[in-house]
């Protein structure tokens, strides 16, 4: 790689490292992803479990989620992608989070949420029912390992509700998404090398 022909170097192909590509590249900065697997989206993007959430611990973590949100609602386009090229598909779902004492209702993340004005909705063990009939609202409380004879068993008592957070989902394929943004970034100039 001559370094001279770049003005960034990203270390890694993942949904992360390919975005930057991206936006970089849109820009007019020459970048190029060095990554040591055989292609994007190929390491812990490929093991996610593809949630787009809005819930995080910080407020840039809940505003920068809230914004990205509204790029996987809109993906073709912000991709500008070709009518016939194949994309990963974001399900709106939205996401449900049962209010628990480890997570403590989630209390900290709603005041990030409230300052962005993010929409949630506080449900009670019989609204999630109505919507969900299947849930368990059993707490399992504390949590056991694997070789505990009371794994998997309930603890006694419920869980306090949950938060329905209808600004959610997730993507049918979290490393095919990677695949499609790496291939946006390459139509704006940036360049990928693998197996580096």
């Amino acid at each position: 790689v001559n370094n001279n022909a770049y003005d960034v170097i990203i270390i890694g192909a993942g949904i992360i490292g390919a975005a930057t590509a991206y936006e970089l590249s849109k820009k007019g900065y020459r970048t190029i992803n060095l990554d040591m697997l055989p292609a994007a989206g190929y390491g812990s993007t490929s093991n996610s479990c593809a949630i787009i959430r809005l819930y995080y611990s910080t407020l840039d973590g809940c505003a920068m989620a809230y914004d990205g949100f509204f790029f996987w609602r809109k993906w073709a386009d912000y991709l500008r992608a070709p009518d016939d090229e194949p994309l990963a598909v974001f399900n709106e779902t939205g996401n449900l989070i049962m209010k628990t004492k480890v997570n403590d209702g989630l209390r900290s993340q709603l005041v990030h949420l409230d300052a962005l004005d993010i929409p949630y909705e506080h449900l009670s063990n019989e609204q999630v029912l109505e919507r969900f009939p299947f849930y368990n609202l059993s707490s399992f409380s504390p949590a056991k390992t694997l070789d505990d004879p009371a794994f998997g068993e309930p603890t006694g008592g419920e869980v306090d509700g949950a938060i329905f957070f209808p600004r959610g989902g997730y993507i049918s394929d979290p490393q095919f998404a990677t695949r499609n943004i790496q291939l946006a970034a390459e139509r704006v100039g940036a360049t990928f090398m693998f197996n580096s």
